[in-house]
């Protein structure tokens, strides 16, 4: 798991990482992600106005879904994060709101948290930094993560 300030630099010099450039960190991939919590300030998707996207997200215990293309479309028309925290699963079916409602994300493929303006949290819920190791069924021998 990475941990890291939302800012870098000192004094005057000081300059938000923004969840665009936190998402380069993330491999490309098909899974579904999951927007469960969102308190910034940009364009939310779907014409639909701060307030009313922000109720949206909370009220759905299981969130947002969204494809990799539309999370990095989401991220690209933010000014600002205060509050982000997404997941990634396999499919929207395998959400569990009751282990979400506990900050478990068990079972998810990655996450990326952004919490109060302060820290960014990133990788696999078991606990590995980086990307995922290669299913040893389809991975070529040789290979690693």
């Amino acid at each position: 798991m990475d941990r890291f300030p939302m800012w870098d630099g000192q004094d005057g010099q000081r300059r938000k990482t923004g969840l665009a450039e936190v998402l380069t960190r993330v491999p490309d991939n098909t899974w579904t992600w999951l927007l469960l919590d969102w308190d910034g300030v940009g364009e939310p998707p779907g014409g639909l106005d701060f307030e009313d996207f922000r109720e949206l997200v909370l009220a759905s215990p299981t969130g947002v879904p969204m494809t990799w293309a539309e999370v990095r479309a989401f991220a690209a028309q933010q000014q600002d994060v205060n509050d982000v925290l997404l997941v990634a699963v396999d499919a929207a079916a395998d959400a569990d709101p009751q282990r979400f409602a506990q900050d478990d994300f068990t079972g998810c493929r990655y996450f990326v948290e952004g919490f109060d303006s302060g820290t960014w949290t990133m990788g696999r819920p078991d606990g590995a930094c980086g990307a995922p190791a290669p299913d040893p069924a389809t991975a070529r021998p040789g290979l690693t993560s």
